[in-house]
């Protein structure tokens, strides 16, 4: 619906994230609607190869092919694929986020990178919010120094506008609403 109501239906809109109802009014415009359970797919596989690499991190080849063996082996993280679940579509980003934080240990400035892709996860699933939670107690604990650098703030500046901005329109709808 939400969707429909981006692409200018006159329909009421529920206001969830809009990441996934504009993906969809895209692709409604576009008339290539019937292939968003491909999109799905390819996601998850990109899911896959993101939690291959995430995992390789810290962990031999095998853990990680078992760490992937399993995700792609769960029967309905992949029923996600036929249906409309923003799910999908937000996990590339948290899982690119997460490797980007690890490597902004040693590569201060990957924080802005990691900080956009929470941002851009936070649009289509509020997930992202709770993931960059426990990032910032992450660095609370265990990267304090890294606090004194300006990335992490030119992370916060950078991943701050899209989600403010979006959390104002619903904040506006939810006021004008009558629901």
């Amino acid at each position: 619906v939400n969707g429909l109501f981006w692409r200018g239906a006159p329909l009421a809109a529920s206001h969830r994230p809009p990441g996934l109802p504009l993906i969809i009014a895209l692709l409604h415009r576009l008339q290539a609607l019937p292939l968003l359970p491909f999109l799905n797919f390819a996601l998850l596989g990109l899911a896959a190869v993101l939690l291959h690499r995430l995992v390789r991190l810290r962990h031999a080849a095998l853990v990680a092919a078992l760490a992937v063996l399993l995700f792609v082996s769960n029967g309905s993280l992949f029923g996600y694929t036929r249906f409309v679940m923003a799910e999908v579509w937000t996990l590339p980003f948290l899982l690119a986020a997460a490797l980007a934080f690890f490597h902004a240990e040693k590569e201060p400035r990957r924080y802005v990178h990691c900080a956009l892709l929470l941002s851009l996860s936070f649009l289509f699933h509020y997930a992202g919010a709770v993931v960059g939670f426990a990032f910032v107690l992450a660095m609370l604990f265990h990267r304090r120094a890294a606090l004194a650098t300006p990335w992490p703030w030119v992370a916060l500046l950078a991943a701050l506008p899209l989600p403010a901005l979006w959390l104002v329109v619903r904040a506006q709808h939810n006021r004008s609403s009558e629901n």
